[in-house]
């Protein structure tokens, strides 16, 4: 197998990047407040969650997103993507072939349907932040 560096700096910055578009994708200004709506999550929920103390949970997404971004930094280099036009190719392959397609299966198979917008928010958000991670990553590796 081919061995190389890897640029932990490029990670860490693709990891807060996708922390950060996730915090803007699901706050009230773009798609929280309906994606709320069609999780059927109150307002009362949300501040039960708050007093329970929500650090573990952001402490879990910064690792998921960190583990994320660390196997990207390997399809970048495997398959040389060196521009940010690679990047964004990469970034909508890996989507369209792993995650949207994966992500699908819920809605279909779902005994209780699920609203259609749901998959179109939750995956339009995985498909942002990893075409936005491959693209940090072929521009800092």
């Amino acid at each position: 197998m081919i061995t190389f560096d890897l640029n932990y700096w490029a990670i860490l910055g693709a990891t807060l990047a996708s922390m950060l578009i996730g915090a803007l994708w699901y706050s009230p200004f773009l798609f929280g407040g309906v994606w709320m709506k069609l999780e059927n999550i109150t307002s009362h929920d949300t501040e039960k969650a708050k007093k329970k103390g929500m650090m573990l949970n952001y402490a879990g997404m910064f690792f998921l997103e960190f583990v994320k971004a660390f196997v990207l930094a390997h399809f970048v280099n495997f398959v040389g993507a060196l521009n940010w036009d690679d990047g964004l190719t990469l970034g909508v392959l890996i989507w369209l072939g792993f995650i949207g397609t994966t992500s699908m299966s819920p809605f279909i198979w779902s005994v209780k349907t699920k609203p259609f917008m749901l998959y179109f928010i939750e995956n339009g958000y995985m498909a942002v932040s990893l075409v936005v991670q491959a693209i940090i990553l072929t521009q800092w590796l």
